[in-house]
């Protein structure tokens, strides 16, 4: 288990959740770093969020677990996480990574939860050492 704000109808609340494990391709960063984006507020106040979702997508942290088709030597480092990139659309490969149509997202909605929480989910090519 690990502890996380969490977005309820009734706004965000501190409590347990799972703690998220890596598949294959993933890592797994504990965090450091959250901050609060007017993203965030914005998916507050017109509920653009889904009851039971994690936000933040504005993190950094340390590597602590990694997926068995991903390399051991992203153990241990620090790392910003990026919200959305997969590093092969023709967005990303222009520098556009917010249009990402991959959906590699951790922002609370897409793939993976956010960052208000003390571990994440990403892919290797979210990351930034």
């Amino acid at each position: 288990m690990m502890k996380a704000v969490v977005y309820r109808n009734e706004g965000l609340v501190f409590e347990e959740t799972p703690k998220p494990v890596p598949k294959a391709d993933h890592v797994l960063v504990q965090l450091a770093n959250a901050g609060f984006c007017g993203s965030d507020h914005s998916m507050i106040v017109y509920k653009y969020v889904a009851d039971g979702s994690i936000l933040g997508h504005e993190v950094s942290g340390t590597v602590v677990e990694v997926g068995s088709n991903v390399d051991q030597s992203w153990i241990d480092s620090h790392v910003n996480v990026r919200p959305t990139y997969c590093g092969k659309c023709k967005y990303c490969l222009a520098g556009r990574m917010t249009l990402c149509n991959v959906n590699r997202i951790s922002l609370g909605k897409g793939e993976f939860n956010g960052g208000f929480a003390e571990y994440l989910l990403a892919y290797p090519s979210m990351l930034i050492q």
